[in-house]
């Protein structure tokens, strides 16, 4: 093995996932299954970056955005309270934001910079949240994921409660939550089929697999189905979902025997779920999970996916389109292979152009650019704009972004002698 393999390798492995410049990238793969156009360029003016106030205190982490129907920006995010946690939220309307909310606080929290917690509006009136509890006793990795709901849009919530009665002392995490009918729906990774042995499965699950689960809940509080998708995917890759007129769309990193790890797609198809396309496909094999899941946004029928792949010992962040709800994606286009982070997000500004963010590579100082670019329906790049220097480590977690009435919000967490989580309005020119 190579001293570059091995490093790349070793780079991922550790989850750090670090390597040289990050700018848009020019090169075809050797599968040829990568556009990239190195001047086709989106001829539309640039982007300007404005830091705006939050009101997170000096010291809060692990950011989350998302949109309230009716109007305004949902951030939650965690805070750290002598020996305890909080989880907290606060929306942004008519550029001010709301007095933060606690949605739970606990001392037996597990808090980990890629495995966090959300708040999500389901609708005007019908919130749910979720975090995760250490297990009294277990593994450090043998947590789990518990909930609450708010019927009065985040200002009063219920008393926790589980979407699972799996009592395995094992990682639930991971997990994102989205609109299924009048109620809502989440996926989680799901651990608990690890390391069992053949004669203790079900039939259908191989042993020593970690799964993708799905759950509903409704608006009473009632938890249904509990049923796993797909018996085998990376184990600490992040979840990302989306909402088109067919319904929700959700994205993974799968695995197979043979340690493949590309990015799948699944849709629900009635009472059960159909496997959509294989993101690339990229063929990264990898033997272990590389911490850095896939990210979609919906405008109506229309679905972006991007994504981070280390196939062919190479970092490169991609993006495909898809024009029928995610049945069928375009071939992918290359948007930074030059050995970038990762940890991607991605919203649509308006029904042409969708932006999409991502940690580039570390440079000579050891930090790295938090970069935004954006992607045409016809496959046009724009230059990327840098919004903020961070550290490729982990302290700087998973960048966000979310669009509402034409504005663009990032978020992320800055490192260093004032840490906490910084904000910015990203606009065009």
């Amino acid at each position: 093995m190579s001293e570059r393999t091995s490093s790349l390798r070793r780079r991922h492995i550790l989850g750090a996932l670090a390597a040289g410049a990050g700018t848009l990238g020019a090169s075809w793969l050797p599968s040829g299954e990568v556009i990239a156009r190195p001047f086709d360029f989106l001829r539309v003016g640039s982007l300007t970056t404005s830091p705006i106030d939050n009101p997170a205190p000096t010291g809060a982490r692990l950011p989350r955005l998302g949109i309230v129907p009716g109007g305004g920006i949902l951030m939650s995010w965690v805070e750290p309270i002598a020996s305890e946690h909080r989880l907290v939220y606060s929306v942004r309307r008519h550029s001010r934001w709301s007095t933060p909310v606690q949605v739970a606080r606990g001392a037996a929290w597990f808090v980990n910079w890629a495995d966090f917690p959300s708040v999500v509006a389901i609708d005007e009136q019908f919130w749910l949240a979720h975090w995760l509890v250490r297990r009294a006793g277990g593994p450090a990795y043998g947590y789990d994921i518990l909930l609450a709901r708010s019927g009065d849009a985040g200002k009063r919530w219920s008393k926790p409660f589980a979407p699972y009665r799996d009592d395995s002392p094992v990682q639930h995490g991971f997990a994102t939550i989205f609109p299924v009918g009048t109620g809502a729906g989440l996926v989680w990774l799901d651990g608990r089929d690890y390391g069992k042995s053949l004669a203790a499965q079900r039939t259908d699950v191989q042993p020593g697999h970690y799964a993708l689960r799905y759950a509903t809940v409704s608006r009473d509080g009632a938890v249904a189905i509990d049923s796993a998708i797909d018996d085998n995917v990376c184990s600490c890759c992040q979840t990302s979902a989306a909402l088109t007129p067919k319904g929700p769309i959700v994205a993974y990193r799968g695995r197979t025997t043979d340690e493949i790890r590309d990015n799948r797609i699944v849709m629900p198809m009635g009472e059960s779920w159909q496997s959509g396309p294989v993101l690339g496909p990229d063929g990264w094999r990898i033997a272990a999970c590389p911490v850095n899941g896939p990210a979609l946004a919906a405008r109506g029928n229309t679905v972006a996916a991007a994504w981070f792949t280390g196939a062919g010992n190479r970092g490169r962040v991609l993006a495909a389109l898809s024009f029928d709800g995610g049945n069928r994606f375009d071939r992918p286009i290359e948007i930074d292979g030059h050995d970038p982070v990762g940890r991607l997000a991605a919203a649509w500004l308006d029904d042409e152009t969708v932006a999409i963010s991502w940690i580039g590579a570390p440079d000579r100082n050891a930090m790295a650019s938090l970069n935004v670019g954006r992607l045409h329906r016809d496959g046009r790049l724009a230059p990327p704009r840098r919004v903020a220097r961070v550290t490729p480590e982990r302290q700087s977690g998973f960048p966000q972004l979310a669009c509402e009435a034409g504005q663009l919000v990032v978020a992320w967490t800055q490192a260093g002698t004032d840490p906490g989580i910084r904000t910015a309005i990203i606009a065009a020119r």
